[in-house]
């Protein structure tokens, strides 16, 4: 077809056919820039993936952590009520130490008085055992007394 043309329709066909390769060479770029946008844009995708898989790993240690947090205030609340009732038990033997120190105390005093009577008791008793030895001398030896107390 191109043969029975006239001359000008020849530079319009290779006018046509550049233009044609033209658009082809445009079209093939804007395919790779397509695809290798395309690409990137899936590489994106594939690390937003990646970045919510940490970020669900991470929100699910968190979640643990605030678990294991919850126990440890649980055992921290139960050791703080142990502390105090064993501080109460201190307080309270403290207490019970300090009667115990006054118990003692009065115990000693109570033996110190108990050694004291007896103390004074064989001293009455030897006073007793003196007079009854006085009143039997008296008795058996009368002269003798009434000259003791000239």
């Amino acid at each position: 077809m191109r043969a029975d043309l006239p001359p000008t329709s020849d530079i319009l066909w290779r006018l046509i056919e550049s233009r044609d390769r033209a658009f082809a060479m445009a079209h093939e770029s804007f395919r790779k820039q397509i695809t290798a946008k395309e690409a990137e844009i899936h590489a994106k995708e594939g690390e937003i993936d990646r970045l919510a898989a940490v970020l669900r790993e991470r929100e699910r240690s968190l979640a643990e952590k605030e678990k294991e947090l919850g126990g440890l205030k649980e055992k921290d609340e139960e050791i703080q009520g142990l502390l105090s009732v064993l501080a109460e038990r201190e307080r309270s033997l403290a207490e019970k130490e300090k009667e115990l120190g006054g118990l003692k105390e009065k115990d000693e005093e109570i033996h110190s008085l108990t050694r004291e009577a007896q103390a004074r008791l064989a001293i009455i008793e030897q006073l007793q055992a003196s007079r009854e030895y006085k009143l039997g001398v008296v008795a058996l030896h009368p002269w003798r007394t009434f000259k003791e107390k000239l």
